[in-house]
């Protein structure tokens, strides 16, 4: 089994953490599960991060399919870092790596969070070093894009065109962010431009829509064809225009600043840690 990858980057990619013993080889808690030599029953002593349907899971027993170079044996005890694949009268996970038993990743929520709390850490903490910018700031205004296609005017001789839009149209709007602190990023101007889809259809009805007066902490991606375009516009004084994947109430900014000092440098997987061991913290019994 390779050692190195870290407890903090295993638990970045994975969702639901544990600490558990193995009780059975070759076999698992659902009988429709198909098992191999790497299939095997663990007992869940301690939950470290988890969704909330696996929150209360300690004490029952769980299937896991190991890695293809992850070895145990029976009665084994350690970390491990899962996905779920299976869910019905047990659960099934993937294995994506174990480690020895005190080799728990540290915590981002603190150390009284649930862990379906350290697990929304962690995927915020995903999501600011994936970002290109985070701001604090406050919306001053909402506007249509100026390249957004202006229905058809007919002439006074021809009859009117109908403008046709699909129902999947994203129907672009633009919020200007007056920015008060730049927590992630380097922006030299006062705001920033957020491209939003205003549609309420279900392919954007889970995107941020930006309201004039809404303020907190703004978590900005750059579209990799807009990089290219404003790389080539910003010599013209253009602002780069970036879409927004969350707003974050302002009361969360000393969390989310904890979260980018500890994010991984640029270049490293996304949510990686820096690999530190602590003890079994004994909670969540």
């Amino acid at each position: 089994m390779p050692t190195r990858t870290s407890p903090e980057e295993l638990a970045q990619q994975a969702q639901f953490v544990f600490r558990g013993t193995v009780q059975r080889l070759g076999a698992a808690t659902m009988a429709s599960y198909e098992t191999t030599a790497r299939t095997l029953v663990v007992r869940v002593d301690e939950i470290i991060q988890a969704p909330a349907v696996l929150e209360k899971w300690v004490g029952q027993e769980v299937t896991v399919q190991l890695g293809p170079r992850e070895q145990v044996k029976d009665g084994q005890q350690a970390v491990f870092y899962t996905n779920v694949v299976q869910l019905g009268e047990s659960v099934a996970v993937q294995s994506l790596g174990h480690r020895p038993p005190t080799a728990i990743p540290a915590a981002l929520a603190g150390p009284a969070a649930t862990p379906t709390e350290e697990l929304a850490s962690r995927q915020l903490q995903a999501e600011l070093s994936d970002a290109h910018m985070v701001v604090t700031g406050r919306v001053t205004d909402v506007r249509v894009p100026q390249e957004a296609p202006a229905a058809p005017v007919a002439a006074a001789d021809e009859p009117a065109q109908v403008q046709y839009y699909s129902e999947h149209d994203p129907l672009w709007r633009e919020a200007v962010v007056q920015v008060d602190s730049v927590e992630k990023g380097t922006q030299s101007s006062q705001s920033v431009v957020v491209r939003f889809p205003a549609s309420d259809d279900v392919r954007w009805q889970d995107d941020p829509k930006l309201q004039p007066g809404q303020s907190g902490v703004f978590i900005l991606q750059q579209p990799p064809g807009q990089i290219a375009a404003d790389s080539a516009s910003l010599a013209a004084g253009a602002q780069p225009v970036y879409t927004v994947t969350t707003v974050r109430p302002s009361d969360q900014l000393g969390h989310i600043k904890q979260l980018i000092d500890t994010a991984p440098p640029s270049g490293t997987p996304s949510g990686a840690g820096r690999g530190t061991s602590r003890p079994s913290r004994g909670r969540r019994r």
